[in-house]
């Protein structure tokens, strides 16, 4: 009996355990829920410790998109600028680059963002001088190589030409009203001269067989070029349209960030297309008796190539811009970098 009494009977030895279990449950439930809460806390400090800092990486991002956005498009602007007064009389000044302006007798030289801030009213004025003394050489032109109205006409024809160019560059809006606008009324107006001026215009040109063949050409070139920029862009703009899709916010914006630079470099290469396009038939193709003729029979208005080559293409049975153009559509005006800047800052 003293051994039942000593040793720990089986049935003992079965409820010794669920006596301890108890206490060290007791002891596991309440350290767990005291070190989630901890961790719980730490995770959220954690959490607005990275948000704050992806926050700032962000705001740093796009400072750092905005100054590349404003060199992209003061290089394409240079790029451009090269480009177009290539053929032009630019000189350098005390305000930069200038153009030279004859047209009253004695030589003065303006900067070309002078002239790109010139009004409505004065750029009015300024064109009727250069319409005058043009339509006075014209009716002096005689076909000697030497008569020396053929030098003078040449120099006021491109002095009248860079000064478009430095509208085209440095004032988008100036320039848009200028070609919109009756130069002897210094006013925009909503209807241009119609088809009946170039009409008229492609009689007193008189251009010859090649010209023709080299203008029609031109213009095949020109619309190919723009409709397939006008592909590539409506690929980047869907593109744009479906960024968003899966992807963490801070990678939208990269990838959004990159295709408006790509948008802005389409653009800009459409509008260099449109320009090389406008001095190929101007300082290309024409003659500078020819070149002289549509500004002074062009008058009050401003002579449209695009317009003229559509005319031409019509007279001589070439589809027309609609049939060319992309999905049928006509070509949207060309946009300079600095337009398209605006349009896609955010």
């Amino acid at each position: 009996m003293e051994h039942e009494s000593d040793v720990p009977s089986a049935w003992d030895a079965a409820f010794a355990g669920p006596e301890q279990g108890p206490k060290r449950q007791e002891e596991i439930s309440v350290s767990p829920s005291l070190n989630l809460q901890e961790r719980k806390a730490s995770g959220t400090a954690t959490s607005q410790r990275r948000l704050a800092t992806a926050r700032e990486a962000q705001k740093r991002f796009r400072l750092r998109q905005k100054a590349s956005r404003l060199r992209l498009v003061s290089s394409l602007l240079d790029t451009a600028y090269e480009q177009l007064f290539r053929a032009c009389d630019t000189r350098a000044s005390e305000k930069g680059p200038a153009v030279a302006v004859s047209v009253w007798g004695e030589q003065y030289t303006m900067g070309v963002h002078e002239v790109s801030q010139l009004s409505l009213r004065e750029l009015s004025t300024l064109w009727t001088d250069y319409v005058r003394k043009l339509a006075k050489y014209l009716l002096e032109l005689s076909d000697s190589v030497d008569c020396p109205v053929n030098a003078q006409m040449q120099q006021l024809t491109v002095e009248a030409a860079a000064l478009v160019f430095c509208l085209k560059l440095y004032n988008p809006e100036s320039q848009n009203a200028f070609v919109n606008g009756k130069m002897d009324e210094g006013r925009v107006v909503s209807e241009g001269p119609g088809p009946a001026m170039y009409a008229m215009l492609l009689r007193t040109l008189e251009l010859s067989h090649e010209q023709v063949k080299d203008l029609l050409q031109l213009r095949r070139l020109y619309l190919a070029k723009r409709a397939q920029l006008m592909i590539s862009r409506e690929q980047v703009m869907e593109q744009m349209r479906n960024a968003g899709n899966g992807l963490h916010p801070g990678d939208v914006m990269t990838r959004m960030s990159r295709l408006a630079t790509k948008l802005k470099m389409n653009a800009a290469e459409d509008y260099r297309v449109y320009n090389r396009t406008v001095c190929a038939l101007l300082r290309g193709v024409f003659t500078t008796k020819q070149h002289a003729i549509v500004i002074v029979y062009g008058y009050p208005y401003i002579f449209s190539s695009e317009a003229f080559l559509e005319h031409l293409a019509a007279v001589n049975g070439e589809p027309q811009q609609t049939q060319n153009s992309h999905q049928g559509k006509p070509f949207p005006p060309p946009q300079t970098g600095l337009t398209l800047m605006t349009m896609l800052s955010w």
